[in-house]
């Protein structure tokens, strides 16, 4: 029996994210779009957003499940599980940002084992696991699952038709785990004027530029293409899940380790809006060293640690800033950060460059280094 088999479309489950900020219509698109999906099937709706879907109940036919706070994982698997043995054909999660920002949440947990103690980075990574589970539930649903997301809210000054400024409510990124809105098929990014533009489509359905309605037929169009006979090649037959007897060669936890090092870490830190000195300094303070002397089991927990989480919004610690002010000087001077750690450890006889700070080589350091004292022909 061959490993392949024909692949039909309408075997597909759809996967479809809603994101947008309070107000733009989420609940009432996916109800909308899941009717037109199951065709008289059976719709299930998980509501953490304090019973809003039942507002409904009168336009679309569709059993609730209301979740109350903690908003563990948990509880959404539990749900998940529970409509896949009820026969669903449709489920809405509305929505899934609970699950990672709200009380019980993924960073409430994590916030928790912070304030016990102990390494935020190796906090991180006991924490990772919980969201993997939700992750892998929603990659793999027996049903049609659309979930909502709300987004961070923002708001621009723009002249409405009279020509007068305005303030207007935006929708920044999904409040999820960065990266989480992409395990979807269709991602549809909807506005307060109720329109959307979708910012991940593998059907090549929606327009990525120009803004439309969220109605019937956007239902009726994922209908047809996942109705459409027409067949692919691929990798689908069970028996490609089939683990096999021998072991096979491939990444071990030695050699994922060793493809994260400074350079990797920087680069996923600078994706976040982290500046380098604080993240040297952040490394420093988790794990008393240097970023050059860190070991590969570090830099992985480093790397889980700046890649999913954003810098600190609360005012810098005066130490932060003080060592963010050398840097600056020496950017002036054309050196970079590592020419300025080497210098100063150098001329100062110290271990870490935070050791700068010590009174009164601190403001000695700086002076001589405004004065172009230090130069990147010294490292």
């Amino acid at each position: 029996m061959s490993l392949f088999q024909k692949a039909q479309k309408n075997q597909v489950k759809l996967r479809l994210a809603l994101v947008g900020p309070s107000g733009s219509g989420k609940t009432y698109s996916a109800l909308l779009i899941a009717k037109r999906l199951v065709a008289g099937g059976k719709i299930a709706v998980v509501d953490t957003e304090n019973r809003s879907a039942s507002l409904y109940a009168d336009r679309f036919d569709f059993d609730v499940a209301a979740m109350n706070p903690p908003y563990l994982v948990d509880k959404y698997l539990k749900a998940m599980r529970a409509c896949e043995e009820a026969g669903y054909d449709c489920l809405i999660i509305d929505s899934l940002s609970h699950a990672w920002f709200a009380p019980g949440g993924v960073l409430d947990q994590k916030s928790k084992l912070d304030s016990k103690g102990g390494n935020s980075f190796v906090n991180w990574s006991k924490i990772t696991p919980i969201q993997e589970k939700l992750k892998d539930a929603v990659l793999h649903p027996k049903y049609h699952l659309i979930c909502t997301m709300r987004t961070k809210q923002d708001y621009v000054i723009e002249a409405d038709d009279r020509g007068k400024s305005v303030p207007r409510k935006v929708g920044l990124a999904p409040i999820q785990r960065e990266g989480m809105e992409y395990e979807f098929d269709v991602v549809l990014d909807i506005n307060m004027s109720h329109t959307a533009v979708a910012s991940k489509d593998r059907t090549g359905l929606f327009s990525s530029e120009m803004p439309f309605n969220v109605d019937k037929d956007v239902g009726d169009k994922l209908v047809a293409w996942m109705k459409d006979s027409k067949a692919e090649k691929t990798q689908t037959s069970d028996e490609i899940n089939e683990t096999p007897e021998k072991k096979t060669e491939g990444i071990t936890a030695s050699t994922a380790d060793q493809q994260i090092g400074e350079p990797e870490l920087k680069v996923a830190a600078q994706a976040r809006q982290w500046r380098i000195c604080d993240v040297e300094l952040e490394c420093k303070k988790q794990f008393g060293v240097e970023i050059s002397q860190m070991t590969s089991g570090q830099f992985r927990l480093a790397h889980e640690f700046f890649s999913n989480n954003d810098p600190p919004e609360e005012e810098l610690a005066a130490s932060q800033k003080q060592i963010r002010a050398l840097y600056a000087i020496a950017a002036k001077q054309g050196m970079s950060g590592d020419d300025l750690r080497t210098v100063i450890k150098k001329e100062y006889k110290l271990t870490h460059l935070s050791d700068i700070l010590k009174w009164p080589d601190y403001d000695n350091a700086r002076r001589r280094l405004e004065r172009g004292e230090f130069t990147k022909e010294q490292t």
